[in-house]
């Protein structure tokens, strides 16, 4: 794809000749760092990376200012609204191979059974906006349950009455509205079909499901057993030790709590698990590169604050004790490394042509011998 845009590619080139100038790692880095946001297929610009990286270390500070506004554009993508079902993987009470299309372009898939059940694997929570069931020919179901993964366990969101089918003969397409509960698979169980009047034996059959909505990448627990600080030297690894019956407590009217997440996280929510109550206010930061990013004041328990960040800054204010058993940030980690292929990948038109798969992979094991910390 550079080809596509040569200008791009000469002034990348420019700016490589320029870096080599610099005896400062911090120059150097910077300049190529911006150079791959111009070009990021040339690959002589990783190679020169790879060299400068090895003669020293990146400040962190650095490194998380330089890479977080590559995170938060990835993290904006991908919570465009699409088909998340599309390419996922797609289980059938019968004819697997067949159904493997319904989740792709769309194809047939029938059953030759009185009832039927077919399973999509959305690979992580989304929120779905609709669904939509492109039926097969007659053989569509009068009475189905749609249910829906959340939290590991299925559960009822709709039935067939729920559909609004089109008056299409053959082949209708029906409508079923969102739900409001994050969705990791799934599921409708389909009863009551028709017969076809072709082969005269399927009574269900779906050529297509569309499901629309957003993923959320899933989430886990980003402060379990990081590096701590407190006002207490020596003392907070209870609070991230993932055991809630320890606790960490503090005497100091105003005290504090540094986590640092050891990489650039997007944290969903904080949870305070408190010994007994809350006790005082609390002020929540998020810093990213040593400043902070995004704050919050209040009581909380369970705080639910979207953002980025490389620590977590607490304060604790307004009581004469704080008695804690666990701090609980949780989210999506990625390191240097990770950003670094992520920013590759953004950068091409079209990454999943095979052409560009072999360059992506290629520039990807270049960024893997990356000697760069976080």
């Amino acid at each position: 794809e550079a080809q596509l845009n040569p200008d791009a590619y000469r002034l990348s080139e420019k700016m490589r000749i320029i870096a080599a100038a610099f005896s400062d790692l911090k120059y150097r880095f910077t300049i190529l760092e911006d150079a791959t946001t111009i070009c990021p297929q040339n690959y002589d610009l990783w190679y020169d990376m790879s060299g400068a990286l090895s003669e020293g270390t990146v400040d962190k500070k650095l490194l998380e200012n330089t890479l977080s506004p590559i995170l938060l554009e990835y993290e904006e993508n991908s919570r465009e609204i699409k088909d998340v079902a599309k390419g996922k993987e797609i289980t059938a009470s019968e004819y697997d191979d067949l159904a493997y299309y319904v989740a792709k372009d769309g194809g047939n898939w029938w059953s030759d059974n009185t009832v039927a059940w077919v399973e999509i694997d959305l690979g992580g929570p989304c929120s779905i906006n609709e669904l939509q069931i492109h039926w097969w020919g007659t053989s569509y179901s009068n009475d189905y349950d749609l249910l829906a993964e959340v939290d590991g366990e299925f559960v009822l969101v709709r039935t067939e009455d729920d559909e609004d089918r089109d008056e299409s003969y053959y082949n209708p397409w029906g409508v079923l509205q969102g739900w409001d509960k994050l969705t990791s698979k799934v599921r409708v169980d389909m009863r009551d079909g028709n017969i076809d009047p072709w082969y005269g034996k399927y009574y269900f059959g779906i050529r297509q499901m569309i499901i629309t909505g957003v993923e959320h990448g899933n989430k886990n627990v980003v402060s379990l057993n990081k590096q701590i600080k407190t006002n207490k030297p020596s003392a907070g690894q209870e609070l991230i030790d993932g055991d809630i019956s320890t606790y960490w407590t503090s005497d100091e009217s105003s005290s504090w709590i540094k986590i640092d997440l050891e990489g650039l996280c997007v944290i969903d929510h904080v949870i305070f698990e408190w010994l007994d109550n809350i006790q005082g206010r609390q002020k929540i930061q998020y810093l990213v590169g040593g400043k902070s990013k995004l704050q919050k004041k209040g009581q909380f328990n369970n705080i639910h604050l979207p953002g980025i960040a490389g620590q977590l800054s607490i304060e604790l204010q307004n009581s004469t004790t704080y008695s804690i058993r666990e701090i609980t940030a949780v989210g999506s980690c990625y390191s240097a490394k990770d950003i670094l292929k992520i920013k590759v990948n953004m950068g091409f038109i079209k990454p999943d042509a095979s052409y560009n798969l072999y360059v992506i992979g290629d520039i990807s094991g270049i960024i893997e011998q990356l000697e760069i910390g976080m």
